[in-house]
This record gives structure tokens, C-alpha cells and sequence, in this order.
């Protein structure tokens, strides 16, 4: 909302005040998270970090398990790395 429509701070915490039910304070505290250069882009990278090891892990246990334990890489992840 704030990156890709350029709404204002305070639209941005009127619309998390009432949609996401956030105290005031706690609407700040994600508007200043988002608006932070160093931690802005943690929002969207989660949510496709997630997206990427739920689809590579599928069912398989064993990939569960080797995502918890070692370092995958993300060409691993997107199918283009080896799989061990």
C-alpha cells in the first residue's frame, strides 16, 4: 500500500487500524518496519521465502527435514540446483 499505491503514513494506519485490527501504536511500529530501508524488503521475502519452501518441500518429510537442518540454496529451492 505505502511501496505500491503511495498512500500516506496515515492512510497506511487507518487501513491497518481496520483491517488487520492493529492499536495505533502497533500500526506504527509496521509502517516504520516498512518504510526502513535496511528492513522494508523482510515483508515481501518472507512471504516468498514461504511460498518456495512449501512448493519444493510438498510432502516429502525427508525435504522437511534437510530444509530445517542444512543450508538449501534457493536454486535448490526453484528446481535449478542438485538435489543431494
Amino acid at each position: 500500500m505505502l511501496h505500491q499505491h503511495g498512500a500516506s503514513r496515515d492512510e497506511a494506519r487507518a487501513y491497518l487500524q481496520r483491517w488487520r485490527l492493529f492499536t495505533r501504536e502497533q500500526a506504527e511500529q509496521s509502517i516504520a518496519f516498512l518504510t526502513d530501508p535496511t528492513w522494508r524488503a523482510y515483508a515481501s521475502i518472507y512471504t516468498l521465502g514461504r511460498r518456495l519452501c512449501e512448493s519444493w518441500v510438498g510432502d516429502d518429510l525427508a525435504r522437511l527435514a534437510r530444509l530445517l537442518c542444512e543450508q538449501v540454496a534457493v536454486s535448490e529451492l526453484q528446481g535449478e540446483g542438485v538435489s543431494a
